[in-house]
């Protein structure tokens, strides 16, 4: 259960909901909000899935959640997605997963880039930066390389799938500029993050 709220107001926001196996890349299911932005999930199996709101005027935003052996669900906060306007330079962190210290993609990444595939080809006008990340384990010099492969990477998945190149500049940060803390695993896991934003 959860809302879909407008990132910068808090307003609810009706949106089309979809739930994706990320293990297998099926959709399990399409839905809606109700007028009031407020949504229900549902699967019956244990496994890693992402939830994604998608809205007019927005930026399509996902979130994270693993069901256990146990049926516990898994996830962070408490399932609130919000949805950054796609005409105020918004940006929506991609869910996206890479082998450790390589920018090569997991499978489990391909649901959320033909998504953002999808909507860069519906959108022509727009142009965004695709920004990579990291947590600051490792040289400064080595995150930004890290950063910037794994940039380039999500950049050239999203080309193959037809989007136009002019659309798209890569940048790598490195952990120049982080969301969360250093200090514990789950804060770097965080700062470890691909952004999509919107620059004009």
């Amino acid at each position: 259960k959860g809302n879909v709220k407008d990132a910068k107001t808090g307003k609810p926001i009706p949106s089309e909901m979809s739930i994706v196996d990320l293990n297998t890349g099926e959709v399990i299911e399409n839905s809606s909000t109700d007028q009031n932005g407020k949504y229900n999930a549902n699967v019956t199996k244990k496994g890693k899935y992402s939830i994604t709101a998608t809205s007019n005027g927005y930026l399509f935003n996902s979130s994270l959640f693993e069901v256990d052996d146990n049926g516990k669900i898994i996830r962070k906060g408490n399932g609130d997605i919000l949805l950054m306007s796609a005409d105020e330079r918004g940006k929506t962190t991609l869910l996206v997963f890479f082998d450790t210290d390589k920018s090569t993609l997991q499978r489990s990444s391909y649901p959320e880039l033909n998504r953002a595939a999808q909507f860069l080809k519906s959108n022509p006008n727009l142009n965004i930066e695709i920004a990579g990340h990291t947590d600051n384990k490792g040289s400064m010099d080595y995150n930004k390389d890290l950063s910037k492969r794994r940039a380039q990477t999500v950049s050239n998945y999203l080309i193959n799938k037809g989007v136009n190149a002019s659309q798209l500049v890569q940048t790598g940060y490195g952990f120049d500029y982080p969301v969360n803390t250093n200090e514990t695993e789950e804060g770097r896991a965080d700062n470890r993050r691909v952004e999509f934003v919107v620059k004009k």
